[in-house]
């Protein structure tokens, strides 16, 4: 999903987009920390901290764990960039333009501190750009295996290795606070208008009407990781140079966590992971484990899986259609990346496309569940008849929306060392073929994506 930053120019707990942190065009509650206490608060002459979080949902328990930090060892947060000591930048670089952009705002901020204040840099950036980010920054950095940089700073009593852990068997999902009077009345006004959403789609599908229920259900949903890191190496992404090796939130935290989230009010959840499927394999479980307690709540409310690999689709295909059929999923994202199996494979994501294409269009029978997908336009060698083999999988399915990602080398990847390219003009003919295919697609995100690419240079590993 298209990330947001949480800063709004006020400290956090001031802010209502604390309370109802929405992303650009969704509404997903994010997570919640609590509100610092007076001896902390007190004091103009305390060290003070602000944070920039540009990062996806996927990092956020590791910013919240930073704000914590500072919190606990006696900060207190700025409310303004020039005020504070400490600036603490949270970049995503999920893609290089990306990348690219949040280089240029960290010389940007560099320009606003004030004199003597320390610049840190984490999220994925300095793990998946380290040598490029080095060449432009020379400050300190964390990433999501490593925040040992802040033990630097001054003050310290506290080391973040005693922090409570966000992942493993002694860890919890962050606590959601309690929706005060106002939200909690829009919350259960919205919760009926949904439920007569959902009747009026069972018995005549419309997409305007499903649109709509997917907005709706969106501002009352609480979000949180059950997972980080992922051991599989696809041949074009970088991301586990950054996110290391898998760490997951044990079952009974993740259920607890919803059901608690239930008594609140809440009726929707979103998981996300940075590779939904190997969910738990740091502790002997699985996230067919999970589901299958989660489908055990009885309780009414229902999940979101972010990024669940093709594979792992198929692998827990029967624990999905049950929640499907339980009315307890309404989103489900897979990234098929291509519908070429030779492609595939090139990829590392090896499949068998018509198995995949045929559990994809059982789940699409299911009105209340949104799908979503994600594919890549000019991966090396992909000729224009392979890619007519994403097209006809993408018509067979008919996913509510579709990222059409372009194809751009990643630092340090497998496909970045292919000399096998397809040039830009080919790439923008698979675009048009999407277009005039009538298939629904982030219009807005992939011409962005497409302008921004085209300025970027030629990757030197």
């Amino acid at each position: 999903m298209p990330p947001r930053p949480l800063w709004s120019g006020k400290a956090p707990w001031q802010s209502r987009d604390h309370q109802f942190c929405r992303s650009g065009h969704t509404g997903y509650l994010g997570y919640f920390m609590d509100r610092p206490s007076t001896a902390q608060l007190a004091g103009s002459a305390m060290s003070q901290f602000y944070m920039i979080d540009k990062t996806c949902y996927r990092r956020r328990e590791e910013s919240s764990m930073v704000r914590s930090f500072f919190l606990t060892n006696g900060w207190t947060e700025a409310a303004q960039i020039d005020r504070a000591d400490t600036i603490v930048y949270f970049a995503c670089s999920g893609l290089r333009f990306l990348a690219e952009e949040k280089m240029s705002e960290i010389e940007e901020i560099g320009s606003r501190m004030k004199p003597g204040a320390d610049l840190i840099v984490g999220g994925c950036l300095p793990g998946m750009e380290h040598d490029r980010l080095r060449r432009r920054f020379a400050g300190r950095v964390i990433t999501p295996t490593d925040f040992s940089a802040l033990n630097a700073l001054s003050g310290v009593t506290t080391p973040i290795e005693t922090m409570p852990r966000i992942w493993g068997q002694e860890a919890a999902c962050r606590q959601l606070i309690k929706p005060r009077f106002r939200a909690a009345v829009r919350m259960a006004a919205d919760d009926i208008v949904l439920r007569l959403l959902r009747f009026a789609i069972e018995r005549k599908p419309a997409r305007r009407l499903k649109d709509l229920a997917l907005q709706l259900q969106r501002r009352n949903t609480a979000s949180f990781s059950i997972a980080a890191g992922c051991s599989r190496r696809c041949a074009y992404c970088a991301k586990p140079f950054a996110s290391g090796q898998v760490r997951s939130k044990p079952i009974d935290a993740v259920v607890q966590s919803i059901i608690e989230g239930v008594r609140l009010g809440y009726r929707a959840f979103d998981l996300y992971a940075d590779s939904m499927g190997t969910y738990g394999h740091d502790q002997n479980v699985n996230l067919g484990n999970l589901l299958e307690r989660i489908l055990a709540i009885k309780m009414r409310f229902s999940i979101g899986l972010f990024d669940v690999h093709p594979l792992d689709f198929m692998r827990y295909f029967g624990q999905i259609k049950s929640l499907c059929h339980a009315r307890k999923l309404h989103y489900i994202y897979v990234a098929v990346q291509s519908g070429n199996e030779r492609v595939l494979k090139s990829m590392k994501r090896p499949c068998n496309v018509q198995d995949l294409v045929a559990k994809l269009v059982e789940i699409r029978r299911y009105d209340g569940v949104f799908m979503q997908s994600g594919v890549i336009a000019g991966f090396p060698g992909e000729s224009d008849e392979e890619f007519e083999d994403t097209l006809r999988l993408l018509r067979q399915v008919d996913f509510d929306n579709v990222y059409v990602h372009y194809y751009c080398d990643m630092p340090n990847t497998d496909a970045s060392a292919m000399t096998n390219k397809v040039d830009k003009a080919a790439m923008l003919r698979r675009l048009d073929s999407v277009k005039n295919a009538g298939i629904r697609h982030n219009l807005a995100a992939t011409q962005r994506e497409w302008d921004s690419n085209l300025a970027l240079p030629v990757l030197q590993n």
